[in-house]
């Protein structure tokens, strides 16, 4: 989220293709007839601070990391 509020380059974010897989998932799972610009909007619309839309937020990539793991261990079982 940092990475994206200060314009970093694309090429050096840390998140990497993950972070296209979590906005995917934002608007697959979290309202998914409100057709916002990305997840930061989507927060903000949901919340009703900047505080609690970078609670928020964060507790969606929270959720999304432990569908992810999830989804790779039981990948990995099979």
């Amino acid at each position: 989220m940092a990475e994206h509020w200060h314009s970093v380059p694309e090429q050096s974010r840390r998140v990497g293709s993950a972070w296209f897989e979590y906005e995917r998932w934002v608007q697959r799972s979290k309202s998914p007839r409100l057709r916002d610009h990305n997840s930061f909007d989507k927060a903000a619309r949901e919340a009703d601070s900047d505080e609690a839309a970078f609670d928020l937020w964060f507790s969606w990539w929270d959720e999304f990391h432990q569908s992810e793991v999830r989804h790779t261990e039981t990948k990995s079982q099979k």
